[in-house]
């Protein structure tokens, strides 16, 4: 009798927690509908601020290895600008405000993966890396993120009759692409920043916060943010200096603001088109005939079309191949050994690396996963483990290629360890300018302010034995900036709605051009 009670009791808990595990998001859902269903975003104070500052500030002074590459590559020196910090958070006016200074300081790091999220929960489910889908489900979080949507979006609409200035980094200077100073309509998009306040534009975009982190250019031998915002209304007054296409200066008064990043950065993401647009394929083919060469950009790792990929690639005309990963934001680190390399390559590739993860609290949710710990050699110091990991790659190809890589700033995570095997094995040509780096780890973290809920992610590893992976990105085989005369081409397609067109891209990408020539 007691044996059979016993085995009851094991088969109906076994099928309670199959049932809790198979509907927890709908559990989940039910009791955030019923216990925070009128969830107000209230306005944090000061202290509440500061208190999620330094729990952030915290855990990236303890568990990231890197800081000093960063103060060596950018002249960043995360702990030193603490202070800094602080007085921009003090500064802060609002939620919204507040939110942006924290994305500034997590982008001081140069960092592809550390980030302080935006807070629209359709992305946030996305995340996927240790902690992530604890964090994201955990109890009441969908509506404290959904109030931090709808207040930035409140936000945003003050700015409606604010003109936003935005001056991109293209072949080594900001130029405006989107503003004329005095309103010149027939010399749009022809004026560079020279100066701020009385300094450089190099050296102030890099000095100041912003929400675009920073890169390195290795041709200019330079740091730099990809875009750097003002505005002609609201924030602290700047003198600006502007060079036209002649060398004319001219200098206005603008404003600067963390506002001006917000809107312009994420605004789309209130468009209601934009939200109903349907989703394009991740992967695009193109067969060149009168180059007599194959184009393939594949944006991602992680997609559903890995199979039709891989029999595509088994069944190319031509032997020069074009593998363009420059908007490869990375996945699942197996996904080119599976679909990638047994269709372009004859013989095997081995791969190895180390990394360096420091033994800290908040690191333990990576270095205590069984995944982790059995999956990689692992060696463990003082303050930290080292580990190693071996890939091997299998070639099943029928016949060789000459292969060409163009990778940039948007290449990172599993397309970055990718790219590092290619170079390592000299089994292709990396072309273009350095990737984002963070391949060769393990991951990243994910965790979330306690006063303000907000959700932010972080890179806890540092490889062993690569000069620029991962704050400097991993470097091409052969540098090729985008010249200004094709951005300003790309940017007329782009407003036409044809910059994606095959023949459209040979017009003005200076990187694919120059593999074409080859």
């Amino acid at each position: 009798m007691k044996r059979e009670i016993m085995i009851r009791i094991i088969i109906y808990s076994a099928l309670a927690i199959f049932l809790i595990y198979a509907y927890r998001f709908k559990i989940l859902s039910l009791i955030n509908e019923f216990f925070f269903d009128d969830y107000v975003l209230a306005e944090l104070s000061e202290e509440q601020k500061l208190e999620d500052f330094e729990e952030f500030y915290t855990t990236i002074i303890e568990s990231v290895p890197y800081l000093e590459d960063v103060n060596k590559l950018y002249g960043i020196d995360f702990k030193k600008r603490k202070e800094y910090y602080i007085e921009e958070i003090k500064s802060t006016k609002n939620n919204v405000e507040y939110y942006a200074v924290m994305k500034a300081i997590s982008e001081d790091l140069g960092s592809f993966h550390t980030d302080i999220c935006f807070p629209l929960y359709s992305n946030l489910k996305g995340l996927n890396c240790y902690q992530s889908k604890e964090i994201v489900n955990s109890l009441g979080m969908q509506k404290k993120i959904d109030a931090w949507t709808e207040e930035i979006g409140r936000y945003i609409e003050e700015y409606e009759n604010v003109e936003i200035i935005s001056a991109v980094y293209v072949d080594g200077a900001y130029i405006v692409n989107n503003y004329t100073p005095f309103h010149k309509q027939d010399e749009k998009a022809l004026y560079e920043l020279v100066s701020i306040n009385g300094i450089t534009a190099d050296e102030y975009v890099v000095k100041n916060l912003s929400v675009y982190g920073l890169q390195y250019d290795y041709l200019e031998k330079k740091p730099y943010r990809n875009i750097f915002r003002l505005n002609n209304k609201i924030g602290k007054p700047l003198t600006v200096v502007w060079k036209d296409k002649v060398g004319n200066l001219i200098e206005e008064k603008l404003f600067s603001d963390y506002g001006s990043d917000i809107v312009a950065g994420y605004g789309y993401l209130y468009n209601q088109e934009s939200q109903t647009q349907q989703s394009e394929s991740c992967i695009t083919t193109y067969r060149d005939v009168a180059n007599q060469l194959e184009y393939i950009k594949i944006d991602n790792f992680i997609n559903s079309e890995g199979k039709q990929l891989k029999k595509y690639l088994q069944n190319l005309k031509y032997s020069k191949v074009i593998i363009d990963l420059r908007d490869n934001y990375g996945g699942w680190m197996d996904y080119a050994q599976k679909y990638i390399y047994p269709a372009l390559y004859k013989k095997d590739a081995n791969f190895s690396y180390q990394f360096l993860v420091p033994n800290t609290k908040s690191n333990k949710v990576m270095n205590n996963n069984y995944k982790v710990r059995f999956g990689y050699l692992r060696e463990k110091n003082k303050d930290s483990y080292l580990y190693t990991n071996t890939i091997t790659y299998k070639g099943k190809a029928d016949s060789e290629k000459e292969i060409y890589y163009l990778v940039g700033s948007r290449t990172g995570s599993a397309a970055d360890a990718f790219v590092n095997m290619i170079k390592e094995n000299e089994l292709g040509t990396v072309v273009g300018t350095n990737t984002g780096g963070e391949g060769l780890g393990a991951s990243y973290i994910c965790d979330y302010l306690k006063n303000s809920s907000l959700i932010y992610v972080y890179y806890p590893s540092s490889p062993i034995g690569v000069d620029t992976n991962p704050v400097g990105g991993t470097a091409p085989d052969v540098y090729v900036n985008q010249t200004q005369e094709d951005y300003w081409l790309e940017r007329q397609y782009q407003m036409e709605g044809k910059a994606d067109n095959y023949q459209n891209r040979l017009m003005y990408d200076t990187v694919l051009k120059w593999v074409i020539e080859q």
